[in-house]
């Protein structure tokens, strides 16, 4: 795996950089920091040594697959919208039910991400899968995102081929998640607590998917350079979420804490687009991060039919690049779930934008069965994503 799009030219020191931003006036605020934890130990302070693909892999049995099956077939029979699937539309076993609300606790109090692994995408179709997805999903968080025109779900794969539709602005760019390159590590902010995706297709190459811990980022931080999370605390300019107020950039942390825990919502997305979103400062507080995800990154075990849940507040990933063949295409399904029994108490700050992906009710949502609108029309938040 390599480095994706930076943000400094090719010829900046990484050394001297780090020297001119630890010695200017922009980054030394000595009460930021006060009220954060000094170290964090949890199970979510990980580094690769500690992590085998059994310790989150759960494997799904032959009958658990049954299960599922005539979940699916009982929710096609009551004749509902997709949006209405949830624990009491799609019924499992008490047994299965159960199991998969111990995957939310994984997430939340455990190293901070699972795999369910045994289902065949193949075996079903578009809507079956939708189903079945949405449906498994449902038991371990029960509330979904959705944003401000309802979009509930979202395919990830390389729309770099489709029309370009003629209301589309030249000059404007596919999202992170229809094309086929690279991402620097993030987490998808204000997007969810757990991400959740479902691996419904694999690239001919590459495509690999990679995980690292902001907890055992902010140790390492904390012990070596603080003055990178002073950046990260202080306020950032984000791209506009405000449609009263166009051009005006949202101002809020990347780095929070409550009740003794961090969270890291860092996207690169604004700042490749617009650089002059950002400082030097937090430029270099991008790259600090990047540079030590990147030394402490897994590489998660993928199989067709595996869905992925990982903690979206506590958890940076990526991808590689990748290249589809005609037999063989990238596709993801992209869930934002949130557990009222396990979710973390937010900052208020926070949770006040936070709270936007969870207010549209399941009767105004739209799960898409297929991939209709691969540039965004129907997506106002990209930005919070890559």
């Amino acid at each position: 795996m390599s480095f994706p799009e930076t943000l400094f030219p090719q010829s900046f020191s990484y050394e001297v950089l780090a020297g001119k931003i630890f010695s200017s006036t922009e980054c030394i605020v000595k009460d930021r920091l006060q009220e954060f934890p000094s170290h964090l130990d949890a199970d979510l302070c990980w580094t690769p040594a500690d992590i085998t693909p059994q310790q989150y892999l759960i494997k799904l049995s032959v009958e658990d697959i049954v299960a599922i099956e005539s979940a699916m077939e009982g929710f096609k029979g009551l004749a509902l919208p997709l949006p209405a699937l949830e624990p009491s539309t799609f019924v499992l076993p008490a047994e299965l039910a159960d199991r998969l609300r111990v995957v939310s606790k994984i997430v939340h109090t455990g190293i901070g991400f699972a795999v369910l692994r045994g289902l065949d995408p193949k075996k079903y179709t578009e809507e079956e899968n939708t189903i079945i997805y949405c449906g498994i999903a449902s038991h371990i968080g029960i509330q979904r995102n959705a944003n401000s025109h309802g979009m509930a779900m979202v395919h990830i794969r390389d729309a770099t081929n489709d029309a370009k539709p003629k209301n589309i602005a030249d000059g404007e760019q596919l999202a992170p998640s229809k094309k086929n390159s690279g991402m620097n590590f993030h987490a998808d902010r204000m997007y969810a607590d757990m991400l959740s995706l479902y691996v419904r297709g694999q690239a001919a190459v590459g495509g690999e998917q990679y995980l690292a811990s902001s907890w055992t980022i902010y140790n390492k931080l904390m012990q070596q350079a603080p003055e990178v999370l002073h950046i990260l605390a202080g306020d950032w300019k984000w791209s506009p979420e405000d449609n009263s107020k166009p051009g005006t950039p949202n101002r809020m942390p990347a780095l929070f804490h409550k009740d003794g825990r961090i969270i890291l919502q860092l996207v690169w997305t604004p700042f490749l687009k617009n650089r002059s979103l950002a400082t030097p400062a937090q430029h270099f507080a991008l790259e600090t991060v990047q540079k030590l995800a990147y030394e402490n990154r897994i590489k998660l075990d993928q199989q067709l039919g595996d869905i992925q849940l990982i903690n979206n507040l506590a958890i940076l990933h990526t991808r590689s690049e990748f290249k589809d063949s005609p037999a063989q295409k990238r596709h993801l399904m992209r869930l934002g779930l949130r557990d009222p029994s396990e979710a973390w108490t937010l900052p208020e700050r926070y949770d006040e934008l936070f709270g936007k992906a969870f207010v549209i009710p399941t009767d105004k949502q739209i799960i898409p069965v297929t991939d209709f609108d691969a540039w965004g029309e129907t997506t106002t938040e990209d930005a919070n994503h890559g």
